[in-house]
C-alpha cells in the first residue's frame, strides 16, 4: 500500500511538470495561426489601397480634365460636377489612406477577380524558379 501511494506521487508530480509543456506548445500554435492570418491581413490592405490610391488619382484628374474643359474649350459651367469629383476624390483619398474594415477584406477576397496576396515581382521570381518536383533529367 505504502509503494502505490508512492507512485501515485510521482505521477502526479509528472502530470504537473508536463501540463505546462502542452500548455506552451498550445499557445504557440496560437500565435503561429494568428500570425498568419494578420499577415494576409496587411497583405490584403497594402492591395486594398493601392487600388484606391489609383482610383483617386483617377478622379483628380477626372477633375483637372472638367475644369479644364469647361473653362478653355467648351464654355460651360461644370462647377457642380467639379465639385462632385472633388468630393469623390477626396472621399478615396481618405479611404485609401484611413485603416481597411475586414468586412472590405473578406468582400474582396471573395470576389473571383481579386488581385494577388503577394507582390508581383514575388510572383514573377516564383514563376521563373525551375519545379522541384520535376526530375532533373
Amino acid at each position: 500500500m505504502q509503494q502505490d501511494s508512492g507512485i501515485t506521487a510521482v505521477a502526479h508530480a509528472i502530470q504537473l511538470s508536463v501540463a505546462p509543456v502542452f500548455l506552451l506548445s498550445g499557445i504557440g500554435a496560437m500565435l503561429a495561426v494568428m500570425t498568419n492570418r494578420l499577415s494576409r491581413i496587411i497583405d490584403r490592405a497594402r492591395v486594398l489601397e493601392a487600388q484606391l490610391c489609383t482610383t483617386t488619382a483617377l478622379l483628380v484628374c477626372a477633375v483637372i480634365a472638367t475644369g479644364f474643359l469647361s473653362a478653355v474649350l467648351l464654355r460651360f459651367d461644370a462647377s457642380v460636377t467639379v465639385a462632385i469629383l472633388f468630393i469623390a476624390a477626396m472621399g478615396h483619398i481618405l479611404r485609401g489612406t484611413g485603416p481597411v474594415s475586414p468586412r472590405d477584406i473578406r468582400r474582396d477576397h471573395e470576389s473571383p477577380d481579386r488581385a494577388p496576396l503577394i507582390a508581383p515581382h514575388a510572383a514573377a521570381r516564383r514563376r521563373s524558379l525551375p519545379d522541384p518536383r520535376v526530375a532533373a533529367g
